[in-house]
């Protein structure tokens, strides 16, 4: 983390984008990832619910990047997943995303990206590949050119190809290409220079299908049990103010309760150095009708 700095150089597809005249826009929910390049990073951001109010309104820039809260994790009250965090709230809050673009005005022109960074397990059949990376070193240990095991993606849009799982081998700067392929925008280094491009996964040719499918709304997840676990009760912390339906399992308590390592940007003064006034996730700086979900407004 930069937090004795000014943050990383911006060699950022939104900077390559804005030197373009191209629009983008970096929403946060909690803390902004987009803090990590600096205030050039913090301009380029926005809260979530004003993410919600673009969609709504068909003005959504050409590039929009979403991420969910972070806080909490310790809690088992964060947005992103992670543990020891209650899955519903992070998977409610990317079906209030996806339905915001489905309901848009700008719906019949646009293509979301569902991507997680982590794969949740410790073994994949299939080999991770190595690919051209600046950073590839003989040490496995400092070697990004090694690609880890597979995580899941998913494509929502008229484009997308109905019932089809793509095989191909692509990975976060997959989309890169595709957002420069799109806005002839050069290579940002050599590992999105030789990936694939993602965008070979969609159905160019056939009818776009500009009925949104019926996908879960964030009021089915929100309720919906977890089986055999229990959710963990944040102690009135969280987003649920209190317990979420019960005590944590008996193996829990063993587990290390730690902040997400992006809380240090908060704790170290990084943020408020930089002049972000950083404010917890609340339900109602998070979904877009919080008291559908059962929270208190």
């Amino acid at each position: 983390m930069p937090t004795t700095s000014g943050g990383f150089p911006d060699t950022t597809i939104f900077a390559a984008l804005s030197k373009a005249g191209v629009s983008n826009r970096y929403y946060f929910t909690d803390i902004p990832v987009s803090a990590l390049w600096g205030a050039p990073g913090l301009a380029r951001s926005s809260q979530v619910q004003e993410f919600y109010e673009a969609a709504a309104m068909g003005t959504l820039p050409h590039l929009s990047f979403v991420d969910p809260s972070f806080r909490g994790e310790d809690q088992g009250t964060s947005g992103d997943e992670h543990p020891l965090a209650d899955v519903r709230i992070g998977q409610a809050f990317m079906a209030d995303v996806v339905h915001a673009i489905m309901e848009s005005p700008q719906w019949p022109r646009t293509a979301l990206f569902c991507v997680y960074d982590e794969w949740g397990g410790f073994f994949d059949h299939v080999v991770p590949p190595r690919v051209p990376d600046l950073r590839s070193s003989r040490n496995l240990a400092n070697d990004f050119g090694q690609m880890g095991f597979r995580i899941p993606a998913v494509l929502v849009s008229p484009y997308a190809r109905h019932g089809h799982v793509d095989h191909s081998i692509y990975g976060f700067e997959s989309i890169l290409k595709m957002i420069r392929y799109r806005f002839g925008i050069p290579p940002l280094t050599p590992r999105d220079l030789f990936a694939n491009n993602i965008a070979s996964a969609f159905d160019w040719e056939g009818k776009p299908r500009l009925e949104p499918p019926h996908l879960p709304q964030p009021p089915e997840i929100i309720v919906a049990g977890c089986p055999g676990t229990t959710p963990v009760d944040s102690g009135g912390t969280g987003l649920d103010g209190g317990a979420l339906g019960g005590s944590p399992p008996g193996t829990i308590p063993t587990l290390e309760r730690k902040p997400h390592d992006l809380y240090s940007l908060v704790s170290s003064g990084y943020l408020e150095r930089l002049g972000f006034q950083y404010r917890p996730a609340t339900p109602a700086s998070m979904y877009r009708q919080p008291s559908s979900l059962g929270f208190s407004p």
